[in-house]
């Protein structure tokens, strides 16, 4: 998971991550995750997107799947930084965010966290740090 600073603590409709390209030619992730402060996955019920999409076997279908075996990859030639991101039925905290890469090779780089209440609206991008094993903790 990956943890940031401080942040607006309030609940919010949508949920993104932006982040850049890695060493790769496209950003592949296995699995991205929103969770309360419990831990708790929020990441079910809502809908999931995504600023692109490679096609075929790696659609944004897959960002929020519970998979691990299926894959998203942004499409290739795409501007950065892209984003992937979440829209809940109602308003959460989201206190950490996991981000799966599929591998070292095609990882997302300065990854940063926001939030909106419309959709169109957007927070400050807030950097987040990577934390052990992976984990964010304490948003």
């Amino acid at each position: 998971m990956l943890q940031q600073g401080n942040h607006d603590v309030a609940a919010h409709l949508h949920w993104r991550i932006l982040f850049d390209k890695g060493p790769g030619s496209t950003v592949d992730l296995r699995e991205v995750g929103f969770f309360d402060a419990q831990g708790e996955d929020l990441s079910v019920g809502g809908v999931g997107s995504a600023s692109s999409e490679y096609g075929g076997s790696y659609l944004k279908a897959y960002l929020f799947d519970k998979n691990l075996n299926t894959y998203y990859a942004t499409a290739s030639g795409v501007a950065y930084p892209q984003w992937v991101g979440y829209s809940f039925l109602s308003a959460v905290d989201v206190r950490k965010v996991r981000v799966y890469p599929t591998s070292s090779s095609y990882p997302p780089a300065n990854v940063r966290l926001q939030f909106s209440d419309d959709g169109a609206v957007w927070s400050t991008p807030q950097s987040l740090i990577e934390a052990s094993g992976g984990l964010a903790q304490g948003l």
